[in-house]
């Protein structure tokens, strides 16, 4: 299981090759599917610099959970959602400064706020994140 820390050694390793001067830090976004991690999607820090431009997600949970039937194209929306999904809070997209977003009591037509956000038509409101793709 990938965590944190394993997280920082791969964006140091692959993406800045070990230069934290690396001209891709601040221009590029970095993004990992890796099989099983501590969270499902996260966006994390690489360590340097005051950029946050770097996410994850967790394939087996997509594969698992989001993926039903098991038909390709459920598969190939689960996971651009997901990826879409995080690469926006890499561009300062939070439930903090956006309302609608990340909140989990949203998520599905039985809880309230899934209604109270339902005209915010976003990959960032998980009542629409693998719907809209």
């Amino acid at each position: 299981m990938a965590d944190h820390e394993a997280l920082q050694g791969f964006y140091w390793d692959y993406f800045l090759h070990g230069d934290e001067n690396n001209w891709r830090r601040g221009v590029f976004h970095y993004g990992l599917v890796i099989y099983n991690s501590t969270y499902h999607g996260f966006v994390f820090w690489g360590g340097v610099g005051p950029y946050l431009d770097s996410w994850q997600i967790s394939s087996v949970v997509l594969e698992r959970e989001k993926v039903i039937p098991k038909i390709q194209a459920k598969r190939d929306i689960a996971f651009a959602s997901a990826y879409m999904h995080e690469c926006g809070h890499t561009l300062g997209i939070f439930n903090g400064n956006t309302p609608g977003c990340d909140d989990r009591s949203g998520s599905y037509p039985w809880q309230i706020n899934w209604w109270k956000w339902r005209p915010y038509k976003s990959v960032m409101n998980y009542g629409y994140m693998y719907k809209i793709v």
